[in-house]
């Protein structure tokens, strides 16, 4: 290499391309790519793509460069490789962070409680497309006492799936707070939490139909992300908001369901476990309209309400589920 160097003067650019490649990689702060984002892998990528050109072209020195016209004699790579190069490292440069920061995350991260504080979602538009930014404002506390509050990008599922004044968990890196993940939507959670984060399905209610409370918040928690317990009129309920989902243990042996299969649960439930359906329409004071389906189980009874509620003029779609003794 030093030989060709000596021989071929231009080619020491490469090295210092090499260099360079290698500098950016390994040491660039987390926390620079973190706020500059594509912008710094853009920079670097050009930086050492300057070098490549610098060999590409045959350029000694920088003097030459000042005085560098065109010349067919170097061919036509010399200004297509450098292009090339770039491309392909602003490729490499911002997948590798990426993967540098969740390794982070995950290796030294710590787990607690954030509030969305604010969001914004831009979309800017051009001859040929479209662009659309998603961005979250997040307020927390560390482990060290030290309040924080950052805006992160997120996409547009979990932009969608929160709102303002909502509390989420979020994995931070404690050395440094702004480097941290939300623990909102399927790859994050899986990624950082290991669970699948799955809506609700019958199966869950034949398992929590068989469980304590304490049983089901676990066996909620293993699904998915977000849940909170409180009680409501002596009910335990486990609520996530970002799923959508709510289930109310009524006693052992009885939950009430809402959830997605719950506003058309036909489907949901296997025809082969159906013994019996029927309907009826019953009178209520807190609904205009209220239509139960009972469906008749070998292990258990499940009745779908649907109704009008009159306070809130909202369509309700819930599960009430019992054992059978």
């Amino acid at each position: 290499m030093l030989a060709q160097i000596r021989q071929n003067p231009y080619q020491k650019w490469l090295l210092y391309a090499l260099i360079a490649f290698i500098i950016f990689l390994f040491l660039t702060p987390l926390t620079l790519y973190n706020s500059w984002g594509i912008w710094l892998t853009i920079f670097e990528a050009l930086f050492c793509g300057f070098f490549v050109f610098m060999t590409t072209a045959k350029l000694n020195n920088f003097y030459e460069l000042l005085n560098f016209q065109d010349d067919e004699s170097k061919g036509t790579n010399y200004a297509i490789i450098p292009v090339c190069v770039v491309f392909v490292l602003i490729f490499i440069f911002s997948n590798f962070f990426n993967y540098r920061i969740n390794e982070a995350i995950e290796k030294y991260g710590i787990m607690t409680k954030a509030t969305i504080v604010d969001g914004e979602s831009k979309t800017s538009r051009s001859l040929r497309r479209s662009k659309e930014t998603n961005e979250l404002q997040v307020e927390f506390t560390t482990k060290k006492g030290e309040k924080c509050s950052y805006k992160t990008s997120v996409s547009k599922e979990i932009f969608s799936s929160v709102s303002k004044g909502l509390e989420v968990e979020i994995k931070y890196v404690p050395d440094s707070p702004e480097i941290f993940k939300l623990m909102v939507g399927n790859e994050n959670v899986e990624k950082f939490k290991g669970i699948s984060n799955r809506d609700l399905e019958f199966s869950d209610l034949e398992m929590m139909i068989n469980q304590s409370s304490q049983e089901i918040k676990q066996y909620l928690d293993s699904l998915s992300a977000g849940w909170e317990e409180t009680k409501e009129n002596e009910l335990l309920v486990f609520t996530n908001k970002l799923k959508k989902e709510m289930v109310a243990v009524k006693q052992l042996g009885e939950i009430v369901v809402q959830c997605k299969f719950a506003n058309v649960p036909n489907p949901s439930i296997p025809k082969d476990k159906v013994i019996s359906v029927s309907s009826e329409n019953i009178r209520n004071a807190d609904y205009t309209v209220l239509k139960v389906t009972t469906f008749e189980l070998q292990n258990m009874t499940i009745r779908h309400s649907f109704g009008v509620n009159q306070k809130t003029n909202a369509i309700e779609c819930f599960l009430v589920c019992s054992k059978k003794q």
